[in-house]
């Protein structure tokens, strides 16, 4: 299953691309991560592995991922992966006039059983990321135009 979404923020590359990169902020606008944790950190940032809980629905499950990408200021890849999917994603960040464009890929492949239920409602899956995906990126987007906001201010 292919995912993919991208909003507009009034805000840096550099800002924009400090709440992806690191766990402790990325957590403040990912609503459904609860926990992150460095297992081993890479000098230059590939091949890092973390860890993350997950809770949603009232679930609570683990998964385990590593930097697949890196190019500072521009983009992040992950990989990671759960008992229920594994998933490649990509969050690229573009300058436009007045700010960022911040784009989310994302392929996500089921595991058995899950992989049966996604036959029949994949796209009810689907729509239910995306808008998790808008709440986030809304999120996402409040907290760098505050850092924006202050950084003019100074």
């Amino acid at each position: 299953m292919k995912i993919s979404s991208s909003i507009d923020i009034g805000t840096t590359a550099e800002i924009a691309f400090g709440w992806l990169e690191k766990p402790e902020k990325a957590m403040a606008w990912m609503t459904s991560v609860s926990k992150a944790e460095i297992l081993h950190e890479t000098e230059e940032r590939l091949g890092t592995t973390f860890r993350e809980i997950v809770e949603e629905d009232g679930g609570r499950m683990e998964m385990q991922g590593s930097i697949t990408g890196y190019e500072p200021g521009k983009s992040i890849s992950f990989h990671l992966s759960s008992r229920v999917n594994a998933l490649d994603v990509k969050y690229s960040i573009a300058e436009i006039p007045g700010g960022v464009r911040v784009t989310e890929n994302a392929e996500v492949q089921w595991r058995f059983p899950v992989s049966v239920y996604s036959v029949f409602f994949g796209e009810r899956i689907k729509q239910g990321i995306l808008a998790q995906l808008q709440d986030e990126f809304g999120k996402l987007k409040q907290l760098c135009e505050a850092d924006a906001s202050r950084m003019k201010t100074r």
